[in-house]
């Protein structure tokens, strides 16, 4: 039979990105008229790229303080056979958190910022530059800058990502006192204090803690304490206890120090790392005003003033009684003055 061609336009659309060579498939389908399919109702059609693209690898990246740089990845794509470049820099648009090591900080810088050309040879389709990552000690939250590719040059053009978003992740432990005044009432038996740690929690941490005189004494006021608080992972508060002695004085309220000491596990220690204990005394004494009281006899009345010393934060009662005196010069409540009992109870 004979054999007749026939042929269909197919547009093909030139872009401006570097994305190497392309194929699409053609096929045959639906065959009318009696007529059938032959072995070759299917083909392939490669579309040469004649565009080269510079682009970052990735559109974001996390890194951690702890790492020494953030790695920033630049790739050439479609044509090879000649030599380009583009311009990196770091840059800090709205919504960035990081600090630049050029800008001054109470909580520290969190990289230093960069700048350059990346170039690439003929043949050549990878490369990377660094950006030093500063670690400092502080819990703070994530923090973010931008790295920006531009002035392509070699006839290349902006690929598919030419902006980075870097995220810094923190990696800081603090441990603290959770105040740095703490108080307990000497009849409690015993204080306890409260340490935490904030910032990273999945891993373990342990930090050295002791006791020492102030005006409250060791051994007289209290039990002196030292020792390690563990902290496991996902665990961010601990505690220790100091054995309160409960004596009968009545005395000033008395103050001890606590410190924390020695954080192992990547920890650092933060403010409070100090604090006191101040023991309240809870003891109450009476006591007449004067040891000797003098009154007429043609005094129909005498006041006598009792003083209360200690805590004044809780209720207490005394009871008052009159006894006569003894010997010749003794008083009688029959015929000198009204005696007082204590209520019956």
């Amino acid at each position: 039979g004979s054999t007749m061609k026939v042929s269909a336009a197919l547009s093909i659309i030139n872009d401006v990105l570097g994305e190497g060579d392309e194929t699409l498939n053609l096929i045959l389908s639906n065959a009318r008229g009696g007529a059938t399919l032959g072995p070759q109702a299917a083909a392939t059609m490669t579309i040469r790229d004649n565009d080269i693209s510079v682009s970052l690898s990735t559109a974001v990246l996390s890194v951690s303080e702890g790492a020494t740089n953030a790695v920033i990845g630049v790739i050439r794509t479609g044509g090879t056979n000649t030599p380009v470049s583009a311009t990196y820099a770091t840059a800090l648009p709205a919504g960035s958190t990081a600090i630049p090591a050029t800008t001054p900080s109470t909580t520290g810088p969190d990289f230093i910022p960069v700048s350059g050309q990346i170039s690439f040879a003929a043949g050549e389709t990878s490369k990377f530059f660094t950006v030093p990552i500063l670690n400092d000690a502080v819990v703070e939250a994530d923090d973010t800058f931008e790295v920006q590719l531009f002035n392509f040059t070699g006839g290349s053009t902006p690929g598919l990502s030419t902006n980075t978003v870097v995220t810094i992740i923190d990696d800081d432990i603090n441990i603290s006192f959770a105040s740095s005044a703490f108080s307990v009432s000497e009849d409690a038996g015993v204080a306890v204090i409260t340490v935490n740690r904030i910032g990273v929690i999945n891993s373990s941490v342990s930090v050295g803690f002791a006791t020492t005189s102030g005006s409250a004494i060791a051994g007289l006021d209290y039990a002196n304490r030292s020792g390690t608080l563990f902290f496991g992972a996902g665990v961010n508060s601990q505690t220790f206890t100091v054995a309160l002695v409960d004596d009968q004085l009545v005395e000033p309220d008395e103050l001890l120090n606590l410190i924390l000491t020695g954080p192992s596990g990547g920890a650092a220690l933060v403010s409070p790392t100090t604090a006191t204990l101040t023991i309240l005394d809870d003891e109450v004494s009476f006591n007449f005003s004067l040891s000797n009281y003098t009154v007429g006899e043609l005094d129909t009345t005498i006041n006598v003033k009792v003083v209360r010393s200690g805590n004044p934060n809780v209720a207490a009662f005394v009871d008052l009684e009159t006894l006569d005196g003894v010997g010749v010069a003794a008083a009688n409540s029959a015929t000198d003055y009204t005696a007082i009992s204590p209520p019956k109870r």
